[in-house]
């Protein structure tokens, strides 16, 4: 059953997450959270089920970190030599974000600096495009 109605989650980083609706006015779209003083973001599937974090905060305790190194805020080229020393490389970069499925993480940047980081359960970005119904 998709969750439509407000947040489902207990505060978590000191304050109370803000629903918002994936699709704008739309009362059957999925809905999801941000905790606005942290840049977090949560994502949710159809069965209600956590299926995403995002993070576009430098701050120390709501960045996302791969063997001790902060990746938010990093020049994304860096970002990426780092991963590719560990023997890992993008399964689809349009240039803006990447998307790396083994890992379960995704990059993005308009810059040159990674802006957000996303870590994500397995199957999230087909199930996410699937059509409904």
């Amino acid at each position: 059953m998709p969750h439509t109605g407000g947040c489902r989650s207990p505060p978590i980083l000191g304050e109370q997450p803000v629903a918002f609706a994936r699709v704008v006015d739309d009362p059957s779209s999925l809905r999801d959270e941000r905790y606005p003083g942290h840049d977090v973001f949560a994502y949710y599937d159809r069965e209600g089920r956590l299926a995403m974090l995002e993070s576009s905060s430098e701050a120390v305790e709501s960045t996302p970190a791969l063997d001790g190194i902060r990746l938010v805020g990093r020049l994304r080229d860096d970002v990426l030599r780092h991963l590719a020393e560990r023997g890992y490389e993008p399964d689809h970069n349009d240039g803006v974000s990447q998307l790396f499925f083994s890992l379960g993480v995704t990059i993005y940047g308009s810059s040159d600096y990674v802006e957000a980081v996303g870590v994500f359960r397995p199957g999230y970005f087909a199930e996410r495009d699937a059509p409904v119904g």
